[in-house]
């Protein structure tokens, strides 16, 4: 199987050779490294050209006439690439050597369109935050590896700089529509023909971005909680915005998956789990007690209790915030 790296920069300069070099050390290195840089005015391009020059791996470095962002900066970046599976790649993580060798084990067989791993969470300096991505976000395989897909129907948990697909998987995928993200678009795909495999082993370092204190510098207590409201309030608008958009988002998918794939199981839980989001939705805009009046709706769709808690609660604070925003 031929593999082809697909690496996407933006003002890379800072963290990209430690990327690099790290895709460079693989037990089993790419075949092919793709380089789509979205408009840098640093010095990304350079140091790219500096590293894969000479490396012995094919590679193909592509600058953007203009900032295209990086959804688009993804998906033509993914069809320069050639070969039979492609992993995807930020420019700030560091991949672990036998990241690739093991990645490929699933697509030995015939049926896997997909695979994704865990990874550390780390600081801008790759000291250790967490040492499971998978747990910070609830994510459970075990459902994903009995071929139910249903939390992608809540959440994307494939993350893109950690997966790998067969090239095949873009005659779906594209083009991509503005709603969706490409990670989260591909694994809807391949969770379709039931070829998305989870696996369970921590082969990235994942660069987190340095947190701000909430509330730091401010002189008085008012001050410190009219900071805590506006983040509140912040926070629910951003879960508000992604509720609509995921809405959005299966639907854009359901129409373009078509009638052909109407008896595929993935596609069914779809269509039911557009309607749960439409009725979730219209839920919140009755404020908190119609949410825990509908409290076991969660669950017919989300069948991990914590998760279906969580999302309740999170209904909750948009509510709540919906309600102080009319009384004002």
């Amino acid at each position: 199987m031929k593999v082809s790296v697909v690496l996407c920069t933006y003002q890379g300069e800072h963290f990209l050779q430690e990327q690099l070099q790290s895709i460079l050390a693989q037990t089993r290195r790419p075949d092919e490294i793709i380089v789509s840089d979205d408009a840098s005015t640093d010095s990304t391009t350079d140091i790219a050209e500096k590293l894969l020059h000479g490396s012995g791996i094919a590679y193909e470095i592509h600058v953007n006439e203009q900032n295209l962002g990086f959804r688009q900066n993804f998906a033509q970046a993914m069809q320069r690439a050639s070969g039979d599976i492609l992993f995807l790649s930020d420019q700030d993580d560091v991949w672990h050597p036998e990241k690739i060798a093991r990645m490929l084990v699933p697509f030995e067989q015939s049926e896997t369109l997909m695979a994704f791993h865990d990874a550390v969470l780390v600081d801008s300096a790759l000291q250790p935050l967490a040492p499971s991505f998978w747990r910070t976000m609830t994510f459970d395989p075990a459902p994903f590896q009995a071929g139910d897909y249903r939390r992608l129907l809540v959440s994307n948990v494939v993350q893109g700089s950690a997966s790998a697909f067969r090239r095949s998987l873009l005659a779906d995928a594209l083009p991509i529509p503005d709603v969706a993200i490409h990670d989260e678009w591909l694994a809807l795909f391949a969770a379709l023909r039931s070829g998305l495999v989870p696996v369970p082993d921590v082969l990235m370092c994942y660069r987190q971005g340095a947190d701000n204190v909430l509330g730091a510098g401010a002189s008085s207590w008012r001050e410190r909680l009219m900071r805590w409201f506006h983040h509140f309030r912040a926070k629910s608008t951003d879960a508000r915005h992604e509720l609509y958009r995921r809405r959005d988002l299966l639907a854009a998918w359901l129409s373009r998956a078509g009638g052909s794939a109407s008896g595929a199981p993935f596609r069914r839980d779809a269509e039911d789990g557009f309607r749960w989001l439409d009725r979730r939705i219209a839920t919140i805009s009755c404020g908190p007690s119609a949410i825990l009046r509908h409290a076991s709706d969660y669950r017919l769709v989300i069948p991990d209790y914590r998760l279906a808690c969580r999302e309740g609660c999170k209904d909750m604070i948009v509510a709540g915030s919906l309600l102080c925003h009319h009384k004002e």
